[in-house]
């Protein structure tokens, strides 16, 4: 594939250069960009083209994580005056159903990601080119990860390439391009809630809260197993999941299978599971406080984990 950029060119006579072209650093560290050498040419191509928005790609964000202070209240300073200290109270109560940071995240024991695949034979790219400053990057979104055991190192014999991507607000992300694997992995069936199903279940409710669980893919241990198919490489190493990643086509429904199951009986009747968001819907303060403990008490038994700054407590209309 021939690559195409734009980029800005100074023009100068060429009877003062003794090269027919001159390329800069800054065109060369462009992303997606890799140049090949075949004698006195220099080949620029572009790699396969990446959806960073696609499901089988992994999504890894990276940014200078601070650990969260632990007061709990600020996060529910926004909520209806009546419902505040009660909201406030049982959330402390359930402090183990909240983490900070990718520090202290849950990890279920009520499912585990699977891989099975129509071929035998492992799929294996070489490391994609990254710029030295990209490279200090996913050092340290990798540390990160293996810090807190999300990855760790890894023999296997499969090895996924990762690009780093920079989005809009300056951070970035790393992917993992999983689409090889995923085109030999035998896809689970397990159905998804139709969302027009659900809105209509949630009419007629006065308030709302939505729940959101932090990283939840990254709660789901992968069985030990299918660890080695997750594995990735990087310039610098190679590594793998014990932890479910995103991009993994069969993700989805394992998680939603795992929601429906932790939720039980409250599935469909006092909590609407859509992957790792739960809304539940309610009349008055009390019934919102009662069906609020109770969703809170199945994550606790499964030990499940939420993300504070993307719940909604008590809201009318839902704000998530």
């Amino acid at each position: 594939m021939e690559a195409t950029a734009q980029v800005n060119a100074l023009v100068v006579p060429d009877n003062h250069l003794i090269y027919d072209v001159i390329v800069g650093r800054d065109f060369l560290e462009q992303e997606d960009i890799v140049t090949i050498k075949r004698g006195n040419d220099l080949i620029f191509k572009q790699l396969p083209a990446i959806n960073d928005k696609s499901e089988n790609i992994v999504d890894i964000n990276f940014s200078n994580i601070e650990r969260a202070g632990d007061d709990i209240a600020k996060y529910t300073s926004g909520i209806k005056e009546e419902a505040k200290q009660q909201c406030t109270e049982l959330l402390n109560h359930f402090r183990d159903c909240i983490s900070f940071s990718i520090t202290d995240l849950g990890k279920t024991d009520a499912a585990a990601l699977n891989i099975r695949c129509t071929s035998d034979v492992p799929v294996v790219y070489r490391p994609y080119r990254l710029a030295e400053s990209e490279k200090r990057i996913v050092r340290e979104i990798i540390q990160e990860l293996l810090t807190n055991d999300i990855i760790r190192e890894s023999s296997s014999p499969y090895a996924s390439p990762i690009l780093l991507v920079k989005k809009k607000n300056g951070e970035y992300r790393m992917c993992v391009d999983f689409r090889k694997l995923n085109a030999i992995t035998v896809k689970d069936k397990y159905p998804m809630p139709l969302i027009e199903e659900q809105i209509d279940k949630l009419g007629g409710s006065r308030y709302f809260t939505g729940l959101d669980l932090a990283s939840g893919y990254y709660q789901v241990p992968v069985a030990a197993n299918s660890v080695e198919k997750t594995a990735f490489v990087t310039p610098e190493g190679h590594y793998e999941f014990p932890r479910m990643p995103f991009g993994l086509t069969n993700a989805p429904a394992v998680f939603q299978r795992l929601m429906d199951k932790v939720l039980g009986d409250l599935k469909n009747s006092i909590a609407f599971p859509y992957l790792d968001d739960v809304i539940i819907p309610f009349n008055t303060i009390e019934e919102g406080m009662t069906r609020l403990s109770k969703v809170l008490e199945a994550f606790r038994r499964q030990h499940l984990t939420l993300k504070l700054e993307k719940c909604s407590f008590f809201q009318n209309p839902l704000n998530t």
